[in-house]
């Protein structure tokens, strides 16, 4: 497959480099409140996991805002997940205790 020119995806390796390094900054880039103390901080926050990003070898140069975006994408995935195995053992449980653990398919 052909990728569009000026279209690069990440790599899982860089996927795992940004949340590597976000992790870092956890109290930072996990923060909720939006006012302008905060913002300021993100991105410099982001600022420093993407020199970071592009400082490492066999990576293609990023932007903040890629990074960015790319953390965020990736927190909405592992809360969906999460989220769904939740739901999925509260239901295994329910089921469990209606029939006096004996579940039946």
């Amino acid at each position: 497959m052909v990728l569009p020119p000026g279209k690069l995806y990440f790599t899982q390796f860089e996927k795992e480099l940004i949340l590597v390094l976000a992790k870092q900054h956890l109290d930072v880039t996990g923060n909720k409140e939006t006012n302008g103390v905060t913002s300021a901080e993100k991105a410099e926050a982001f600022c420093e996991i993407s020199k970071r990003i592009n400082d490492t070898d066999g990576v293609n140069p990023r932007t903040e805002k890629q990074i960015r975006q790319c953390y965020h994408n990736r927190r909405k995935v592992k809360t969906k997940i999460y989220s769904s195995l939740a739901r999925t053992k509260k239901n295994w449980r329910r089921r469990s205790v209606k029939t006096n653990g004996v579940i039946n398919f």
